[in-house]
């Protein structure tokens, strides 16, 4: 099937969890109850920021499902799962959940954005490819490779819920190292039992943006000491790609972007 050319989409927004069994249903009612509870402070609110965050004890005791729901505890998973060269998961379960809950206007444009996702992070050409079950890899490459005018949109919006799932336990043992990881710990000193404000965003942000710097200044040294180096150069092109994905995740998640010297709230 062809490959599209790759653009991201706005769909950087929020998730929930899987459970052991192959179904999430449980956990996509978790994100629904959040979401109708951030609705309701933001009619009380109006058109302020919502001070609406989960916090660490809500982590603490509700585990994955809570952290995917968070917005600054979010950032330093994230950073965790960089640091383990596995951060294409999190982001194709962004893409893929806010794709099947997304109601478009035709067919043409549904369609058009499931080839993009299967091309990002399916693909077998794709640096972002995501590891999951064979049989689930062939029947998603088989159905978007059928897709006709006759495809249903409730078909297609489906289409991405098994490599979801599967993706969703894969982050199941990342978070289960993160527990025990320094960034954990770096976490919970930083943001302690409280409410998380302006300057919490901030550092959150600046601890994946040190990250970016830090793996591209690595790659540009290796790339010096040998332009021609085919890993150097696989590198720097997957390093590209997920440093348009960070951006676009804090911008969507804490309304904030940054560059090499600045942080700053998007207004």
């Amino acid at each position: 099937m062809p490959h599209v050319t790759l653009k991201h989409s706005n769909s950087l927004k929020s998730i929930p969890r899987p459970s052991f069994a192959p179904n999430i249903d449980l956990h996509d009612n978790y994100m629904e109850r959040t979401h109708k509870t951030e609705k309701k402070l933001s009619k009380f609110f109006g058109d302020k920021d919502v001070p609406f965050d989960i916090t660490l004890q809500e982590i603490n005791a509700s585990g994955l499902k809570a952290m995917l729901q968070s917005k600054v505890p979010l950032c330093y998973f994230l950073w965790s799962l960089l640091e383990d060269y596995c951060s294409e998961n999190i982001f194709f379960f962004l893409e893929a959940l806010e794709f099947e809950n997304c109601k478009y206007s035709n067919k043409e444009q549904q369609q058009e954005n499931a080839v993009y996702i299967y091309n990002t992070y399916l693909s077998k050409k794709s640096c972002l490819e995501i590891n999951i079950d064979e049989k689930i890899y062939t029947d998603t490459h088989h159905f978007i490779e059928n897709m006709d005018d006759n495809t249903s949109k409730e078909e297609v919006s489906k289409c991405f819920k098994n490599a979801r799932n599967a993706v969703y336990q894969l982050m199941e043992g990342s978070y289960a190292k993160f527990q025990k990881s320094e960034i954990n710990k770096i976490m919970k000193k930083e943001l302690g039992h409280r409410i998380y404000n302006e300057n919490d965003k901030l550092n959150a942000v600046s601890k994946l943006r040190d990250y970016l710097l830090k793996t591209e200044e690595s790659i540009k040294m290796n790339l010096k000491e040998d332009p021609n180096n085919q890993i150097s150069l696989t590198n720097a092109k997957h390093n590209e790609v997920i440093s348009i994905l960070v951006h676009e995740f804090t911008k969507s998640i804490l309304h904030i972007d940054f560059n090499e010297k600045d942080i700053y709230r998007i207004k």
